[in-house]
């Protein structure tokens, strides 16, 4: 399977995170297998790469001994490079969990939430993750995803989230949270998460349609189609 990389001096954010992609996914690839991977030219990848390892972000080990020509140096992804952590919200309460680059688990925490109350809960949230920071052992914190069952994008004439937490629709959460704790922060519909997550490190890698059905305190149900260059 190919994704097609762009060869634009402009594209080079684009570039880099197709390459620190593969990689994961992978787990192990060559240089020469992400030049054929991505259509894009060997000195692009060796600059990618090459800023990719600087960073820390994928190491390099071993050699791959090809038929012809001299052996290909393996990379792979430095899974404790960094974590991300992830918080739901629902009617039960808070359920977090952080973690790596690789989507392994570091650790995980629930505590209770008035759910109906935004203001108290924001309060909860920010101590969660202060608690879930603590608990990744070193690991540099990216950023935190907040999936909830509701939708706070612009540009909606009415309501569109689960009934009870229409509150929630006039809170900027991120915009809060991010002060409050100093990470970038990410709200997203839950249902939509759990896709998006399920495309990129479960059931779904691979695919370019599946349908994702969400079971909650009511039903989410998202499509996607993945459209090749």
């Amino acid at each position: 399977m190919t994704y097609p990389g762009n060869n634009h001096a402009f594209s080079g954010r684009y570039n880099r995170r197709l390459v620190f992609n593969l990689i994961r996914t992978a787990g192990v690839l060559s240089r020469s297998d992400l030049v054929n991977a991505t259509g894009l030219q060997p000195q692009t990848i060796t600059n990618i790469t090459k800023d990719l390892l600087e960073r820390g972000l994928v190491i390099e080990e071993g050699r791959l001994q090809h038929r012809r020509g001299a052996p290909q140096k393996l990379l792979r992804l430095n899974h404790r490079a960094g974590c991300a952590l992830g918080i739901h919200l629902d009617r039960k309460g808070i359920t977090a969990v952080a973690c790596d680059l690789a989507a392994n688990a570091l650790a995980s925490l629930h505590a209770p939430m008035e759910w109906n109350n935004p203001e108290a809960s924001l309060d909860t949230i920010a101590h969660v993750i202060a608690d879930l920071t603590l608990k990744c052992e070193g690991i540099p914190v990216w950023g935190t995803g907040i999936a909830m069952p509701t939708l706070q994008e612009a540009g909606y004439e009415e309501y569109v989230g689960a009934p009870g937490w229409q509150s929630w629709s006039q809170i900027p959460v991120a915009d809060r949270l991010e002060a409050r704790c100093g990470i970038p922060v990410i709200v997203e519909n839950d249902a939509t998460a759990a896709a998006i997550a399920e495309r990129h490190a479960g059931a779904a890698i691979g695919l370019t349609h599946y349908v994702y059905i969400f079971v909650g305190h009511g039903l989410g149900a998202v499509s996607y189609t993945h459209l090749r260059a």
